[in-house]
């Protein structure tokens, strides 16, 4: 794949539209953010929900600066940190999705003890990159069973149980994210400037605004924020 570069008072900036989506996808996943800690409350569940849009944005505006605008100043070891921040996202949404259906169903032991997944995926993930084989199909991997293989169902469950236009809302924002996936996977590139990595951010951008809505949808009954 040919890389492009620009240099700006001096500076050289690998990637310079790789890097400007990927800060765009994070000033994103920043203002969600923002938005939902002002009427999350206390509550454990809408806390979990709320600090995945931050966690994200943290993860992916790391990921611009040293994955992109100056990889080409840092090793792969670097890449680390900002791949276990974006897990740590995942970690948060898994256990957003299973306070939310420990709540509808309080007294299901089975959904008590699910609880401890999202650890054990989260650990597990943590060894992986502690070990010599790591790579960024990792965080893919990570992602997938988070997302897809976790919280999916659980949502679609509790959608199923409660009508709740939030749940419809997260549902489709996840299923979207396999849009940004498919155009990584496949490197679909419009052209040098605008590459695989240019697009899927974009994506991604569209896909974190629309859980937040359905997030935001959770957090209001009737119009009103629930604030307990």
């Amino acid at each position: 794949m040919e890389y492009t570069a620009i240099v700006l008072g001096g500076i050289k900036i690998s990637e310079p539209v790789t890097t400007l989506t990927d800060l765009i996808s994070g000033a994103v996943s920043i203002y969600c953010f923002l938005k939902l800690r002002a009427v999350s409350g206390q509550k454990a569940g809408n806390l979990f929900f709320s600090y995945y849009f931050l966690f994200i944005g943290i993860a992916v505006i790391y990921s611009a600066i040293i994955g992109h605008a100056f990889f080409h100043l840092f090793n792969d070891y670097w890449k680390i940190p900002g791949w276990v921040i974006g897990a740590c996202a995942i970690f948060l949404f898994e256990s957003a999705a299973i306070k939310y259906l420990q709540e509808t169903f309080p007294k299901s032991r089975p959904i008590r003890v699910a609880g401890i997944l999202p650890f054990l995926q989260l650990s597990i993930f943590v060894m992986f990159m502690i070990s010599s084989n790591r790579s960024f199909s990792d965080v893919g991997v990570n992602s997938a069973i988070g997302m897809i293989g976790f919280v999916l169902p659980i949502i679609i469950y509790l959608f199923l149980y409660h009508k709740h236009i939030g749940y419809k809302l997260i549902i489709f924002g996840i299923l979207l994210s396999l849009a940004p996936a498919s155009v990584y996977n496949y490197e679909v590139t419009i052209n040098k400037w605008f590459n695989f990595h240019d697009l899927s951010h974009v994506l991604m951008a569209i896909c974190i605004f629309i859980m937040y809505l359905g997030v935001y949808k959770l957090f209001t009954i009737n119009n009103k924020i629930e604030l307990s």
